[in-house]
């Protein structure tokens, strides 16, 4: 079968954690922004596509076990995208050394790593994401990292 080879890019962007009191608690996570581009240039994954994105991790029993608040949405740049979940940021708090699986159509792009902290609020319990790794290398934020991985066409 033949491979072909897609640059994925991958920026940290940090978004701000939101708390007001008397009213309903709620967490941002940190958002893995990217983009899926050939190798000619052209964008691979549009608008219409990502309900095909997945983060997965393993639970104790090594069984795949789908996010299921993950919102994939596009940013304020044209085609590319913002993965964002409080799960996972729970998830990451609960277990630091957890790895999540990001594919598209069923193929593994990469794996996500979250470092997290309980901060002291109004909203009890609060988890913040302090850095974000993707396949082990951090992805700093606003600064863009590029990655050649091989999908199947």
């Amino acid at each position: 079968m033949k491979h072909v080879s897609v640059l994925i890019i991958v920026v940290g962007g940090l978004l701000a954690s939101s708390c007001q009191k008397d009213m309903e608690c709620f967490v941002t996570a940190q958002s893995l922004d990217f983009s899926l581009v050939d190798p000619s240039g052209a964008f691979i994954l549009t608008e219409a596509d990502t309900n095909t994105v997945q983060v997965t991790y393993l639970d104790a029993d090594d069984l795949s076990v789908t996010v299921p608040d993950v919102r994939v949405e596009e940013t304020v740049i044209q085609d590319q995208y913002k993965i964002t979940s409080i799960e996972m940021v729970n998830l990451a708090h609960q277990s630091p050394d957890l790895v999540f699986t990001l594919t598209f159509r069923d193929q593994v792009l990469g794996e996500v790593t979250l470092d997290t902290y309980e901060e002291n609020t109004v909203c009890d319990p609060w988890y913040v994401t302090s850095a974000l790794r993707f396949n082990g290398e951090p992805a700093e934020q606003n600064a863009i990292e590029t990655y050649l991985i091989e999908v199947n066409p």
